[in-house]
């Protein structure tokens, strides 16, 4: 069964589960998709801030002296470039360590987000983003976050484009009626939506901690543009690779 996180579906597909299957979706035209010179480095005055989102690697370093190591590479998303220490751009940046106490979370938080980072592979994609400051004490290059954002499919992916989602706070009697607000991180580009496409997925849990999450500062969506035809307009979707809910 599709399932979709819509207005629609939010009316009508709790009591429809088990019951009938909403109209599959399609691949649709994705303007949010793609680095381009419209995604500038500062956000619109009068619009979400969606810069400094940056992945986290573990660099596999092996180091005689591991105070010394760099032991993460972070990198933004949606971009090929990264601002690093000093002003220099790369494609990512290296740090030594990455200071959590600053979010003043439990340590059992801050192991399950280590755990994370540990075991990223290629095929998942990043695990972890982090929003913060780069620190320098001299030969040491560290990384305070004020932001920490993990993963929640355990058989996602990082495929496709990263989105801010929150709930514009409208709502409509009739269809089309676009109620979320997605912007693509690290850019100012953004565009409004009907709903998040799932897909086949039944993680009612987690649609349901990603609805909550939109309302209150949003969730990180990884995914791509799809369409459904509904009578005589066409509903716009972001599907779902992986999202990310932040740590508190």
């Amino acid at each position: 069964m599709l399932r979709t996180l819509s207005l629609a579906s939010l009316v009508f597909t709790s009591a429809l589960v088990g019951c009938a299957a909403e109209e599959p979706t399609t691949p649709g035209s994705d303007e949010l998709a793609g680095e381009n010179g419209q995604d500038g480095e500062t956000p619109k005055a009068d619009g979400i801030d969606n810069f400094g989102f940056l992945a986290v690697e573990p660099t596999q370093a092996v180091c005689a002296n591991p105070l010394f190591c760099q032991n993460y590479k972070l990198s933004r998303v949606n971009r090929t470039t990264t601002q690093c220490w000093g002003g220099s751009y790369a494609d990512h940046c290296s740090v030594h360590d990455i200071n959590w106490s600053n979010l003043n979370l439990s340590q059992a938080k801050v192991t399950k987000i280590e755990d994370a980072i540990a075991h990223e592979t290629k095929q998942s994609g990043p695990q972890v983003l982090v929003r913060g400051t780069f620190k320098s004490f001299v030969e040491f290059v560290a990384f305070e976050p004020t932001e920490v954002w993990i993963a929640q499919r355990g058989n996602g992916n990082g495929n496709g484009t990263f989105v801010r989602i929150v709930d514009r706070g409208i709502r409509c009697i009739t269809a089309p009626c676009p109620q979320f607000a997605e912007g693509r991180l690290n850019s100012t580009r953004d565009a409004v939506i009907d709903g998040i496409d799932y897909g086949t997925s039944a993680e009612d849990a987690l649609q349901e901690r990603v609805y909550e999450a939109t309302t209150n500062g949003g969730a990180i969506v990884v995914g791509d543009r799809t369409t459904r035809s509904v009578n005589n307009f066409s509903e716009k979707y972001r599907s779902v690779n992986q999202v990310f809910l932040p740590v508190k």
